[in-house]
């Protein structure tokens, strides 16, 4: 099986999460958020979270909101001093943007299958569970994370 790295990976695992969305939304009873889609069902839950092992990536589920944390502390030569540096900031917030219309194309594949209308995919960049840029995305795009937190 080949290895998949960077922005593949990330697409692959989305069509995963997106497949599964799909599977489960065909049963009878329609669940109202992401979080009780994901929760009814054990077998989508372990796929999600197992689809990223060794990634360095974590998945969270609130609500309607998915949040992907990418911990940058594995990192081969990553440090606080460096990825806290202007212009790696700037790397990762561009690397954000980059990933908009995926994201965005997620929340609005999950909101087709599912029926479930405001879902959002937040995006993180931490370093030992310091969040360090983050991008919050809806069906319609990137969302302002300071309206994001106010939902």
């Amino acid at each position: 099986m080949p290895i998949i790295k960077g922005r593949e990976k990330n697409i692959a695992l989305i069509v995963i999460f997106i497949m599964l969305c799909a599977t489960f939304t065909s049963c009878v009873s329609k669940p109202a958020t992401v979080e009780e889609l994901i929760n009814s069902n054990k077998e989508i839950a372990e796929e999600l979270t197992s689809s990223h092992d060794n990634s360095g990536m974590t998945t969270e589920i609130k609500d309607n909101e998915i949040i992907y944390s990418y911990d940058l502390s594995g990192v081969e030569g990553a440090t606080e001093e460096n990825l806290k540096e202007k212009s790696m900031l700037k790397i990762l917030n561009s690397t954000l943007d980059g990933q908009a219309d995926s994201f965005t194309n997620v929340c609005k594949q999950i909101e087709e299958e599912s029926e479930i209308s405001g879902v959002t995919a937040t995006v993180n960049y931490t370093y030992n569970g310091e969040v360090l840029a983050t991008k919050t995305f809806s069906s319609a795009g990137e969302v302002d994370n300071a309206e994001a937190e106010n939902e």
